[in-house]
């Protein structure tokens, strides 16, 4: 979950770095991250779960970590070329997606098969999923609003429907965990 929703996006964003630096009028990069980066440990990435399965770390505890990592990309990305360029993070809200698949005919299976939407989305979420289309408005956002370079909107984490927000992790935008983050991404990625 890690390598898909982490390093992944470090691979490619390292990639066209060398690209988007020489672009003019301050480009952006916008990277998806997710309200569940609450579900991080306390003590935002625990390096060693990464390397090897870790007792008592769910698939919630992962995702949320792996989330949590695109902030801290994000910080890191700002802090060595916020001069050259504009990157945000992105919660896209709770959107009416495919991506969680439960098994046939499980307990999960039965409620979303039988119950509308918004119902469901009111008992798990205390609110009504977005479609897939309004899913994409915060990252729309970030790409492309006047907005962004108007008020100067860099290294944020902007929420539904472009609003920078203070509802994060409180280790998202520490600069030693990001400097880390990125130390251990290089590392992990250097064979390809």
């Amino acid at each position: 979950m890690f390598a898909t929703n982490h390093l992944g996006h470090f691979q490619f964003t390292k990639y066209l770095l060398p690209v988007i630096l020489k672009t003019p009028n301050n480009p952006r990069i916008v990277l998806l991250s997710s309200f569940a980066q609450w579900r991080a440990p306390a003590t935002g990435i625990d390096f060693e779960s990464i390397k090897q399965k870790k007792d008592g770390f769910t698939a919630m505890i992962l995702y949320g970590q792996s989330k949590l990592a695109n902030i801290l990309f994000a910080t890191e990305i700002n802090a060595r070329y916020g001069d050259h360029l504009t990157i945000n993070s992105v919660h896209p809200g709770i959107v009416a997606s495919e991506l969680i698949r439960p098994a046939p005919y499980s307990f999960a299976w039965f409620l979303i098969k039988t119950l509308p939407s918004s119902v469901l989305g009111n008992l798990l979420f205390k609110s009504t999923p977005l479609t897939t289309e309004k899913g994409a408005y915060a990252s729309l956002y970030a790409a492309t609003s006047k907005e962004i370079d108007e008020k100067g909107i860099k290294g944020k984490y902007i929420i539904p429907f472009g609003v920078v927000s203070d509802d994060h992790h409180p280790l998202a935008f520490d600069l030693d965990l990001a400097k880390k983050l990125w130390d251990f991404s290089e590392e992990a990625v250097t064979q390809y």
